[in-house]
């Protein structure tokens, strides 16, 4: 926002007389003459080279340059070189000729003898030898037929589809180059020093001169001359000259020194457009428009010398020239008023159009348009505020005060303040004038009997909403004046150049400095730069009908669709993306200042901005309302290319994907935006902006497919964009083969230790089951063999006492006395057994149990007149036994010292317990009668469950027993186990550990 000093106050010197003769004036219909944006590229922005040949552009919508530093593409950003490795077969890099056939194959030819063919991606070059008449191509031709012709230093060729064929001649006559076969199907060709016209019917026109030859919309063709005024047209069979306007300001110059037409082209329309040294003269019906200003860079000293000019299909006007460069001139979307239209070269703040169709500029001074010139409205200055009421009044406003222009009459109201910044009148008819102050009181006052009240201090801009109610901006927020009754809304607004309601009602409110705030229902809500908005110093706002918000500011103009405004308000949208207007679009200054109206719609159609330089008028519709061409230029996996030529696939491992892209809208590609997304791997747009790749890594093997779309600087995205699909393949180990066989072997891994688990459990409870029924029948071996034995003696004894007591009562009690020791030692037995269920032997050492339990039997009687001399020895370290282990050794051990001690009639009986490292050893022999060899071999003695009980206690634990005996030699028993199951806390114990200690628990 421009800021300055109060200026003194003016003084009204002008009589009304004056004043209405001005006023009085014609308002013609408003013209707005063809202003364009002139662009240059130079090696320094990758032009290879600053003479510009020809110029060409493709289907895809790319420009292509012949220069003598080679051929080059150009998508309006970025140039890319093409040589003979892409080209193969391109004899030279100096290209004078160049064009693009209807069946899409660009010619190119050079200066070195050699022309080339290049379509879809296959080039072939012809030579002198091939039939091309010289070694300097100056043209390439097309005819109504498809037939394409070369013009060469020594002549004419044309191609027949199998390759060139020199044509010498047309209908008898020489000819030497082909320009053109018209609409009325006659052929024109240069024959010596003349242009010849070759009609269908065979009939011939000439006309002496000439040079350039061109067809016009309405079948008429023209033929430029070496003459700075002559220009010839020929029309329903006559040749006519036609006379060139005089040149008004030179800007370009032609190759040769009396040149008139410059170059010629087809403008989008058909039309044909003639570049002349002072611009650009457009040829409608047979009637030369006048010149259009095409102003390069450059002084009138050192003009640019015209050597080709084309119209690209965005209306884009190119101008090729001899070292200097690639000129671009852009149709501006708007028109820029200064001081040819008659402006002074300061400062505008408002712009307003009244009843009468003028349109009027206030700022500095005051200025009205009557649709062609702007004329100065004498004796008003520091205008900052323009209103018409219903009745006709025109109301100005400024540092000088208010006034009123009323049927011829001026008239000066003095308010108590600095400057008037607003006029608003309400639909009731009341004039309100907003006049903020900091120093004087300032603020709203409203006009009533030709006179004004001040109504409320720190008010900065007024509005009305579709119900009457007047709405007041302030420091404090947003108030709203209705039927007597006021209500604040509470929020820091300062400073507020512009309150605007728009055709919804919502209010939009720009807050310098912080941007762009919506008010709807009582609510607030910023729009700054981060979310999109181009800055944050808005002037003025504008709903222009169609659902567009115009904003102006100190930086540029921009426009917002009001639905994203809205949907980024609600929440629904992360981000705008405005469309704007400054420099690049033909403003003269984009930085625009705050007044009442600060912007304005005029019947035409055209938005009004007032700038620091002068007044545009942007017409909203134009610019290119074509979406671009989007091209995807390359595809990369690692290093394998994809697509366009490239592979449809990748393999294995190259898993970093790049693209490259662009759009082919060559008016203001640095303002193209871009989005993309790739198939399955995103989900949403991903918003590019300006950027021209996308980069991927660590991506899977599967099927993808990359979407690319643009839009050009006026926000138009295109629909279909570009797309491409391709694999990458996987490793063996990425198939879905590979994944079901893993996952079937997973799984049948769980069954299998699922299984495994089940049999060592079944195992387990096997071992349990069998270790209580080898108790039992352990039991039921010591009851048989002891107990119930030895009660059956008993028995005996008792019968027999019972007999002899009638007979020999001495002998009986004698036998009545054995009966009882029988009787003693048979409870004895029993309480062995029941012992040997019930006795914890895990907390002693095997030697030290095997010590206690030969003590024992010895000390019982067992008939033996001298009991058996029993001995323990212990070799190698002690260790820890399992405790388990130990209790089952231990009753093997007890079993065979019993049966030592009680049948073996010993006098000495041995315990050997040897702790080697990798070995358990326990021996134990005796000297006694020995063991019936019979009896070894069955296994067991009839009746007796000893021997047996023995070798299934030990099958059981896994242990190795050993018998040796002979009959009066005495026995031997030996019992070896591993250490790595002898010994508590062994390395095989550790690794099962988890087995075994769940072993244990049942």
């Amino acid at each position: 926002m421009v800021r300055r000093p109060s200026q003194d106050r003016i003084a009204v010197a002008l009589s009304v007389g004056l004043l209405a003769s001005l006023l009085n004036l014609n308002i013609h219909a408003q013209s707005y003459p063809a202003q364009y944006v002139a662009t240059v590229w130079q090696t320094e922005q990758g032009l290879p080279q600053n003479s510009v040949h020809a110029i060409v552009q493709d289907q895809e919508g790319y420009l292509w340059l012949g220069t003598w530093g080679g051929l080059a593409r150009f998508d309006g950003v970025r140039f890319k070189v093409f040589g003979s490795a892409d080209i193969p077969g391109l004899g030279s890099g100096r290209i004078l000729a160049l064009y693009r056939s209807r069946s899409g194959a660009l010619w190119i030819g050079t200066r070195d003898g050699s022309v080339t063919r290049w379509e879809n991606g296959v080039a072939v070059t012809y030579g002198e030898r091939d039939g091309l008449p010289g070694r300097l191509v100056n043209s390439i031709r097309e005819d109504r037929e498809g037939t394409v012709w070369i013009n060469a230093s020594g002549g004419v060729a044309r191609f027949t589809g199998a390759g060139l064929e020199r044509y010498a001649a047309h209908h008898g006559r020489a000819v030497s180059q082909f320009y053109l076969q018209a609409q009325d199907g006659s052929m024109w060709f240069r024959s010596g020093d003349e242009i010849v016209r070759f009609g269908a019917d065979g009939s011939m026109a000439a006309l002496r001169g000439g040079f350039l030859v061109h067809e016009a919309r309405d079948g008429s063709v023209w033929v430029a001359l070496q003459d700075p005024r002559r220009l010839v047209r020929y029309y329903q069979g006559e040749f006519r000259d036609v006379l060139l306007p005089p040149i008004r300001r030179r800007q370009w110059a032609g190759q040769y020194r009396e040149q008139g037409v410059l170059a010629m082209a087809t403008d989008t329309d058909g039309e044909l457009l003639l570049l002349t040294a002072d611009g650009l003269i457009r040829v409608v019906g047979g009637s030369l428009s006048p010149p259009e200003t095409l102003a390069p860079a450059g002084n009138a000293d050192d003009l640019p010398k015209v050597l080709s000019l084309m119209v690209d299909r965005e209306g884009n006007r190119w101008v090729g020239t001899l070292a200097t460069g690639l000129f671009r001139f852009r149709p501006a979307p708007l028109s820029a008023f200064g001081k040819d239209e008659g402006l002074s070269d300061s400062l505008f703040q408002t712009v307003f159009q009244d009843s009468e169709g003028r349109v009027w500029l206030g700022g500095d001074s005051l200025y009205w348009f009557d649709g062609r010139q702007f004329h100065l409205f004498p004796g008003l200055v520091d205008v900052r505020a323009i209103a018409q009421t219903r009745n006709g009044d025109l109301w100005f406003g400024g540092s000088g005060g208010l006034y009123r222009w009323r049927s011829g009459e001026l008239s000066r109201f003095r308010i108590d303040a600095p400057a008037v910044n607003a006029i608003h009148e309400d639909r009731d008819g009341a004039i309100w004038v907003v006049a903020p102050s900091y120093e004087r009181p300032g603020g709203l006052y409203r006009f009533r009997n030709e006179k004004f009240e001040h109504i409320a201090a720190d008010v900065h801009r007024i509005a009305e909403d579709k119900d009457g109610g007047l709405w007041l901006a302030s420091r404090q927020g947003l108030e709203r004046m209705h039927g007597g009754k006021t209500v604040l809304y509470k929020q820091p607004l300062f400073p507020v150049p512009d309150l605007y309601p728009d055709s919804t009602g919502t209010f939009w409110i720009a807050n310098y400095g912080e941007g762009l705030v919506r008010f709807r229902d009582g609510n607030f809500k910023s729009i700054t730069t981060r979310n999109g908005l181009p800055n944050e110093t808005p002037v003025a706002l504008l709903d222009d009908g169609k659902g567009s918000l115009w904003v102006s500011s100190d930086r540029n103009i921009f426009r917002h669709s009001l639905k994203e405004l809205n949907d980024f308000a609600d929440g629904k949208a992360s981000s705008i993306s405005p469309v704007s207007y400054g420099i690049a679009e033909g403003m003269r200054s984009s930085e625009c200042d705050a007044g009442s109206p600060g912007v304005w719609k005029t019947k035409d159609g055209r938005i009004w901005f007032p700038t620091i330089r002068g007044v545009v008028a942007i017409d909203p519709d134009a610019g290119s309302r074509q979406p671009p061409t989007v091209v995807l230029e390359e595809a990369w996996a690692n290093n394998i290319m994809l697509g366009r030529g490239g592979r449809s696939s990748a393999p294995a491992g190259n898993n970093t994907f790049d693209f490259h892209f662009t759009a082919t809208s060559l008016s203001a590609a640095d303002k193209q935006r871009f989005k993309y997304r790739l198939e399955p791997f995103d989900k949403e747009w991903v918003d590019a902006g300006a950027r021209r790749t996308a980069h991927y890594t660590n991506m899977v093997p599967g099927e993808y497919t990359f979407h690319v779309i643009a839009a050009n600087s006026f926000g138009i995205w295109s629909e279909k964009g570009a797309v491409m699909r391709f694999v990458l393949q996987p490793h063996y180990y990425q198939t879905n083969l590979f994944y079901a066989f893993c996952t079937i072997a997973f799984f049948g891994l769980l069954w299998a230790a699922y299984q495994y688990r089940l049999r060592q459990l079944q195992r387990a409870f096997n071992m349990r089951l069998e270790e209580r029924v080898g108790e039992r029948t352990r039991i039921a071996r010591e009851l048989h063999d002891t107990l119930l034995q030895s009660f059956q003696g008993s028995l005996y004894r008792f019968q027999a006492a019972r007999n002899l007591f009638s007979r020999r009562p001495e002998e009986a009690i004698k036998t009545l006395e054995s009966a009882i020791t029988s009787a003693e030692d048979a409870l004895a037995e029993g309480r062995d057994a029941i012992r040997n269920l019930r006795v914890a032997e895990g907390e002693r050492r095997l030697e030290d149990l095997l010590t206690s339990a030969g003590q024992e039997l010895r000390a019982t009687p067992d008939g033996n007149a001298q009991p058996a001399i029993f001995q323990v020895t212990v070799e190698g370290q002690p260790r820890p036994m399992s405790p388990l282990l130990q209790d089952e050794v231990y009753r093997i051990a007890r079993e065979v010292l019993r049966n030592a001690f009680q049948h073996a009639a010993a006098r000495r009986i041995e315990a050997a317990v040897q702790y080697d490292p990798d070995l358990f050893r326990l021996r134990i022999r005796d000297d006694g009668k020995g063991i019936d060899p019979k009896v070894l071999e069955e296994g067991a003695r009839p009746g007796h469950w000893g021997l047996p009980g023995i070798r299934e206690r030990a099958k059981q634990i896994g242990v190795r027993l050993q018998v040796w005996s002979e009959s009066g030699a005495g026995t031997e028993i030996e019992l070896t186990v591993p250490a790595s199951a002898a010994y508590a806390g062994s390395a095989h114990q550790r690794r099962f550990g988890l087995f075994r200690i769940k072993k244990q628990a049942l």
